[in-house]
């Protein structure tokens, strides 16, 4: 049987591909009229997110980041509930990323090899994942899981907020208003979910992007001290020592 670091690595995993499901399947529902989903559930175990990962592979753009997440929710008691984690993000000429986290544990991810490595703090590999996750997000315990999915179209709204400079370079903005009618999952007045994203077309990365649902709170993901440039060769290279003892 695994280790029980191990399991703790690939059920945060897990969880952390579910909610790259769920973002995604959020992304889908602005065309299909239909809002799902909610913020990820964390539990402890070295969590990694992957949107430098699972973003579509580009090249002769290298880079280096800290992504910085954000969640602030205010509970009906008044209670205000904030959480920051913070990340450094690579990519290199040939389009390899790697997700550091502050706790040690990374994520490289190599298009060419295919499958991301989490590697833990000593440099071995964790586990070896799957180039992508396709199924269903489990299902999340708790009151978030009661909350219903829309069965019929809502109203979504676009608008174009133009170009500006945003953490240092020049993005395009786009804000999506998704109202959910009266009635729609036993709401007694319309709910209005906004969410807004900052698109670099020069580093074909989003550098920034909010989401304000007054059911979870609001989410912000951004990149933060973006310095373009070659990266060192060393932060890309697949691990070759053994995993652990099973």
């Amino acid at each position: 049987m695994l280790n029980l670091e191990v399991m703790i690595a690939c059920a945060a995993l897990w969880a952390s591909c579910a909610a790259a499901q769920t973002a995604a399947a959020n992304a889908g529902a602005v065309s299909s009229g239909i809002s799902i989903g909610g913020p990820s559930m964390r539990s402890g175990g070295p969590s990694i997110d992957f949107e430098g990962t699972n973003s579509k592979t580009v090249t002769g753009k290298p880079l280096s980041a800290t992504e910085e997440r954000r969640t602030v929710q205010t509970l009906a008691d008044g209670t205000r509930i904030e959480n920051t984690e913070t990340d450094k993000l690579y990519r290199d000429e040939e389009g390899r990323t790697r997700i550091q986290r502050m706790d040690g544990f990374g994520v490289i991810y190599d298009p060419v090899h295919g499958a991301p490595d989490l590697v833990s703090p000593d440099g071995r590999v964790r586990h070896n994942l799957p180039a992508r996750y396709d199924g269903p997000p489990p299902t999340q315990a708790g009151e978030q899981a009661k909350i219903a999915t829309p069965e019929s179209p809502v109203t979504v709204y676009e608008e174009d907020l133009g170009s500006q400079p945003v953490n240092g370079v020049t993005a395009h903005g786009l804000r999506t208003t998704t109202t959910i009618p009266v009635g729609q999952i036993g709401n007694d007045r319309p709910i209005h979910i906004v969410s807004e994203s900052w698109y670099s077309p020069d580093l074909q990365i989003d550098v920034k992007t909010v989401s304000s649902d007054p059911r979870y709170g609001e989410t912000t993901y951004q990149l933060k001290d973006i310095h373009q440039g070659a990266q060192s060769p060393a932060l890309f290279r697949h691990p070759t020592s053994a995993r652990p003892q099973e």
